[in-house]
C-alpha cells in the first residue's frame, strides 16, 4: 500500500502519469534492477528518479 501511496504522490492525481510510472516502477522490480529504459519511461511521464536521488543524496546530477 505504501508503494501505491507514492506512485500516486508522483503522479500528482494524472491517471496517466500514474499508469506509465506504475508499468516502469513495475519493470523495475520484477526485473531486480534498474534499467535505462525504464529510467527514461518515468521521466517521459513527467519525474526524473534521478533527480529525485540527486537531491536526496546531495551529490550533483552530473556526478
Amino acid at each position: 500500500m505504501d508503494k501505491m501511496m507514492m506512485l500516486g504522490d508522483i503522479s500528482q492525481g494524472s491517471a496517466d502519469k500514474m499508469s506509465r510510472i506504475a508499468m516502469a516502477y513495475g519493470q523495475m522490480s520484477s526485473a531486480g534492477k534498474v534499467q535505462l529504459e525504464d529510467v527514461k519511461q518515468m521521466i517521459e511521464a513527467g519525474f526524473n528518479p534521478l533527480q529525485e536521488i540527486s537531491e536526496s543524496t546531495g551529490e550533483s546530477m552530473s556526478s
